[in-house]
């Protein structure tokens, strides 16, 4: 949170610094939430729609970080972040409501059509990540989709959703719900290297674009070695900069999210606990 709030602050002035800093305050709140969760001082519908906005500002600021920047490559790989970080998501609130429905007097009509709903949710994030993704990362969505974890969702989801209503489920809340995180883990994998892929492709673009400012800095000068030189000087300043700001940081005290017991219903709801 600590360097979220650096990198925010590093923003200020910017087009992205009023998002960055409305955010960073939003996660800065999520430790006394958590308390509250824990005391159960919180309705459940209030702390599962606070924790839905979190997430969705999340998502809002990775969607504005895209609109900041014109690289083909990079607008096409963070569409793609986002379309699956969806799909997560709404995975998580199905997990969450589905659990909520199996743990009380079962589904009703209007609850059957939002579990349908949350899981059309899922399909089209789906659609747009396979629309956006590299050949390499559909593949792996195409294996997750028909791995173990994605199987036993899509079985349950089918027997509760084909259920007439007014019968027993045949389906408890603890399988629902250890089956539906299984397939959350298997999403975030695929976003952690979704992720990691796009952190490499923004070093290499860094890296040639500080390879053409030596080339242009050295050639307006007549002299290649002025370039670097001259591109050193503004990296001394650079890191100047960030040290002062990380002395400035280091002055404030800080405060850790605690330990604190997570409601059952929202521990089971739309929050997966992994982060975006």
């Amino acid at each position: 949170m600590a360097g979220f709030r650096l990198q925010a602050d590093s923003l200020a002035g910017s087009a992205l610094g009023a998002d960055a800093a409305g955010t960073a305050r939003a996660l800065e709140a999520v430790p006394e939430l958590r308390k509250q969760t824990g005391n159960r001082t919180i309705a459940a519908a209030d702390a599962f729609a606070v924790y839905s906005a979190r997430i969705d500002g999340l998502i809002a600021m990775i969607a504005h970080l895209a609109q900041a920047n014109d690289d083909g490559d990079l607008l096409r790989s963070t569409a793609a972040l986002l379309s699956l970080q969806c799909e997560k998501e709404f995975a998580g609130r199905e997990r969450g409501f589905v659990n909520g429905v199996l743990s009380g007097a079962g589904f009703n009509q209007a609850s059957l059509t939002q579990a349908a709903g949350l899981a059309a949710r899922q399909q089209a994030c789906e659609g747009q990540f396979k629309l956006m993704a590299s050949a390499a990362l559909r593949s792996q969505m195409e294996a997750l989709d028909q791995g173990a974890e994605t199987q036993a969702v899509l079985a349950l989801r089918g027997k509760l959703l084909q259920q007439p209503l007014g019968q027993a489920p045949g389906v408890t809340a603890s399988d629902w719900f250890q089956a539906a995180t299984a397939r959350i883990a298997a999403l975030k994998a695929l976003q952690d290297q979704l992720l990691q892929d796009l952190s490499q492709q923004v070093a290499r673009k860094v890296e040639q674009a500080r390879t053409d400012l030596e080339l242009t800095l050295g050639f307006g000068s007549g002299d290649p070695a002025a370039g670097r030189d001259g591109l050193a000087n503004l990296s001394q300043r650079a890191w100047a900069g960030a040290l002062a700001r990380t002395d400035d940081d280091f002055d404030e005290p800080g405060s850790g999210p605690g330990a604190a017991r997570r409601h059952p219903r929202i521990g089971r709801g739309g929050t997966d606990g992994t982060g975006f």
